[in-house]
């Protein structure tokens, strides 16, 4: 007696990628001394003008904090953030101190390399288009061995409820390094190529086929 075919089949579908990045993120911290009528559109401009010496790209402020001093100036602290080509990762504090001044320090420097998450989004977005390729494939080669017509029933992705699981879960396939975030001239002359910061991204997904009736 022969054994039955099953009216639904259950596997499990993976895809990878490996998603690269050219630019890492610059948060630098800043401190000013004003006097107390200096408005907060004028004290932007100043600060706006000093991280474009720094750096010459699209600078975000926030975090703006100000103190009444016993000078009668204010102390103001702020932190500012920007993305950049990893060619201009070199040297950031050396270059910070070298625009700051008097009443205005370009203070500490961090560098943030990993990859922007509309890149990581970006990726998932394919590898779902992977797999689902994939599922239709299956279900069409099931048809062939078989003779019976299959579909694609359902599709469980992994991972992919809250938000923040899912950028945990990314996270967690990627703390392998695949660059250093510097490029490689180090004094941003290209004289090396290269080496990008990247971030391996992992995608499974639950499938069952169902026949059709």
């Amino acid at each position: 007696m022969s054994t039955p075919i099953q009216d639904t089949i259950n596997f499990q579908l993976r895809a990878d990628t490996v998603v690269v990045s050219d630019t890492v993120k610059v948060i630098v911290y800043i401190n000013a001394l004003v006097t107390a009528d200096t408005t907060e559109s004028a004290l932007r401009l100043d600060i706006k003008r000093a991280l474009a010496s720094f750096l010459d790209t699209s600078w975000q402020i926030n975090g703006i904090e100000r103190a009444s001093d016993d000078s009668g100036y204010e102390k103001v602290s702020m932190r500012a953030t920007a993305r950049v080509n990893e060619s201009e990762n070199y040297n950031l504090e050396n270059r910070a101190k070298a625009v700051s001044r008097q009443g205005l320090q370009l203070g500490s420097v961090e560098v943030d390399s990993t990859v922007p998450a509309p890149m990581l989004e970006a990726a998932e977005k394919k590898l779902r288009a992977e797999i689902l390729t994939k599922a239709k494939e299956e279900a069409a080669e099931l048809a062939e061995i078989t003779g019976r017509a299959y579909r694609v029933g359902q599709v469980n992705f992994q991972n992919q409820g809250d938000p923040m699981m899912r950028k945990a879960a990314v996270a967690s396939t990627s703390n392998m390094a695949y660059g250093s975030g510097f490029n490689g001239g180090g004094a941003g002359d290209g004289g090396e190529e290269s080496l990008a910061n990247a971030q391996k991204v992992s995608l499974a997904a639950n499938i069952v086929l169902s026949v059709i009736v």
